[in-house]
């Protein structure tokens, strides 16, 4: 059927039923985890060099705080770098629990499985073809108390 329409078929990159997909660099599965290589990557981060580095750490931190529980708290110590006049050499680099909440950042973020934040999202597969190619995309759906849908992811 595939060849009828012209349709090329690389089998080294099809994968018919299986238990895990590949979506933007993570691997979904019941949850949502980062991919083999960007833990690789997040594990060699380079230390931070600016406060602008450190800042970045946090709000990747905070982001992830939606779906993990306290990962809150293990960023707490870097929420004070993100206010006016802290410098890097005399405040971030004296301080220890900065540099331990960067630490424990790389290491869980590398660890844990990301789920959806609320019981009433839902993931959805959608499909889309046309004459010219077929594409499935995942989206995180929130419904709200009234029944209606949104995309989140």
């Amino acid at each position: 059927m595939l060849a009828q329409r012209g349709w090329l078929l690389n089998w080294d990159k099809t994968n018919f039923i299986s238990e895990e997909a590949s979506l933007l660099g993570h691997a979904v599965r019941r949850g949502v985890s980062a991919s083999k290589k960007h833990k690789l990557t997040t594990q060699q981060l380079p230390e931070p060099k600016s406060i602008d580095d450190v800042v970045g750490f946090r709000c990747m931190g905070q982001w992830l705080s939606k779906f993990y529980p306290y990962f809150g708290e293990i960023i707490l110590p870097l929420n004070r770098y993100s206010k006016k006049g802290v410098s890097f050499e005399s405040d971030f680099l004296k301080d220890d629990n900065g540099r331990k909440a960067i630490d424990m950042l790389r290491k869980n973020i590398t660890e844990i499985e990301l789920s959806p934040p609320r019981n009433n999202w839902k993931w959805h597969i959608l499909r889309d073809s046309s004459d010219v190619c077929a594409a499935y995309t995942y989206w995180l759906i929130q419904t709200d108390p009234e029944g209606h849908q949104k995309p989140i992811i």
